[in-house]
């Protein structure tokens, strides 16, 4: 967030983060075919996730108070929603991964990945910050 932040500030444009959950929530224990109705409320679902969005966002909305930020909550697929977003965006940014032990150091996501293969504008790919300590 802080380069997105950054950035938008040089380009005079705004910060638009884009979060997704899965929805219909998956349960367990319906018959075979059978479609059990969730027993999660979407708006709850939303605005838990818009907080949580917020938060991200509080410190980041305080350094630089001159870019407008809207946070987009939306059901599906995390992938899908931030490359039809990245249509209308001058550039889109998204996070690698942490090094996790046995895996390889350049590793990214199903998510990164989707969006570097189907965006169809700039795209900075951000690696993580180092831990703190």
């Amino acid at each position: 967030l802080a380069f997105a932040f950054a950035e938008a500030a040089l380009r005079g444009a705004r910060v638009q983060v884009v979060t997704a959950y899965p929805w219909p929530v998956r349960t367990w224990g319906a018959a075979a075919g059978e479609v059990p109705m969730p027993v999660i409320a979407q708006d709850e679902v939303e605005s838990e996730v818009g907080t949580l969005a917020d938060g991200f966002l509080a410190p980041h909305r305080t350094r630089h108070p001159d870019v407008p930020a809207e946070v987009q909550v939306l059901p599906g697929d995390a992938a899908g929603r931030l490359v039809g977003a990245s249509r209308d965006a001058e550039l889109v940014v998204v996070g690698r991964h942490r090094r996790r032990l046995l895996a390889p150091a350049r590793m990214m996501g199903s998510v990164t990945q989707a969006v570097l293969l189907h965006a169809p504008g700039p795209i900075a790919v951000i690696p993580p910050s180092p831990p703190e300590e």
